[in-house]
């Protein structure tokens, strides 16, 4: 969010407290890439004079705190598959593409998300990676030491984006969640029923979780406590394909609040579709197909267009919910969850939705005011 961004709140004293507002889901933003040239999107909404706003509602005002950007972990595949050319005639692999997609990505996007990073898997078994990098603390220098390693081993996705999930989970940050999985194919590692011949069944926890009898949990999240963050451990063989676990794992990661992006590498037709149903499971639309760099950055970038956060912090709660009028330069923006505004159950934070949050994306200065108690212009 550029720091030409101006957001303004005007409290009206004396005005009686109704009913809270409901907590909505954050409906997809129109793809309006950040310091762009884009065009301002257009609102089918009326203008309102700022001096008939100052006349009806109250003139204290607060600074309103920047928008809480999201917790977006890269979980990034660097099997033995991603050695191999990026196409026919191509003296690129898929991992140095990916790695310089990742570079730039991490440039151009790390000011908008709070990107963290975990590869699989974690040797040439089964065993996936945990969190590398956690959100927020990933930087140039820091990605390039954990890619600087040939890839290897095994695809083990569906472990890899429970174990995503449960880091996830545990961070109280007030932030949105978000899982990203760059790959170059189907899913492998899946569950083969001739291994479980033991009590535990004969897997291994990916790298930071602790083993409780068959399960694999956060350390001090264990099945016993009050919220345990644990995930099932299941015997997985390399040869044995997952699209079923995975899809799984994305149901698990949407029924926790979370979204999963998926980047398909110069994949097959096959595993395109694969990976569009893992996505769909994950809540979104479809796989973003990318066969070269700057496909993947572009892939990246319109996750981050869409996840990028509109969601800013209210000091204090509005002491009328059911009478907040909301404008952006003039422009009144209608409560509504697709192109329009909403307020958290608390009261204490406003999401900007669809062409709302796409407004305060582009490079141009643009107030927000935010109004409470207004009665000649509601």
């Amino acid at each position: 969010m550029s720091g030409r961004l101006t957001l303004l709140l005007l409290a009206l004293f004396g005005c009686q407290a109704r009913g809270r507002g409901t907590a909505v889901a954050d409906a997809p933003v129109l793809p309006v890439p950040h310091g762009s040239d884009a065009a301002v999107p257009t609102l089918d909404a009326r203008r309102v004079d700022a001096a008939i706003i100052d006349a009806s509602c109250g003139q204290v005002r607060f600074v309103l705190d920047r928008p809480r950007a999201p917790d977006v972990m890269l979980v990034v595949d660097r099997s033995d598959s991603m050695n191999d050319p990026l196409g026919p005639s191509s003296r690129l692999t898929k991992w140095n593409v990916v790695r310089g997609a990742l570079e730039l990505a991490v440039g151009a996007l790390g000011d908008r998300l709070q990107l963290g990073l975990q590869l699989l898997p974690a040797g040439p078994t089964c065993i996936t990676g945990t969190h590398a990098i956690p959100p927020g603390a990933l930087d140039l220098a820091g990605l390039r030491f954990r890619l600087d390693e040939r890839p290897y081993g095994p695809s083990p996705v569906r472990d890899a984006l429970d174990a995503a999930r449960l880091y996830l989970a545990s961070l109280d940050d007030g932030r949105d969640k978000v899982i990203v999985l760059v790959t170059d194919g189907e899913p492998g590692c899946g569950r083969d029923p001739a291994l479980d011949t033991t009590t535990p069944p004969g897997c291994a926890c990916p790298g930071g979780l602790v083993a409780h009898g068959g399960a694999c949990c956060i350390d001090g999240r264990g099945p016993e406590t009050a919220a345990p963050l644990c995930m099932t451990c299941l015997a997985s063989s390399s040869t044995v394909a997952d699209r079923t676990g995975t899809a799984a794992a994305a149901r698990r990661i949407v029924a926790d609040g979370m979204r999963l992006h998926v980047v398909g590498v110069a994949i097959s037709a096959g595993a395109e579709a694969v990976l569009g149903q893992i996505a769909l499971a994950g809540g979104t639309e479809r796989a973003l197909r990318a066969d070269s760099a700057e496909s993947v950055l572009g892939a990246l970038a319109a996750i981050a267009a869409r996840e990028s956060a509109c969601t800013f912090d209210l000091s204090t709660p509005p002491p009328a919910p059911d009478r907040v009028l909301v404008t952006i330069d003039g422009q009144v923006i209608p409560a509504a969850t697709d192109e329009g505004f909403s307020i958290a159950a608390d009261g204490l934070s406003l999401t900007l939705h669809g062409g709302a949050c796409a407004l305060v994306r582009v490079p141009a200065r643009v107030e927000v005011i935010v109004s409470y108690g207004c009665t000649e212009v509601m």
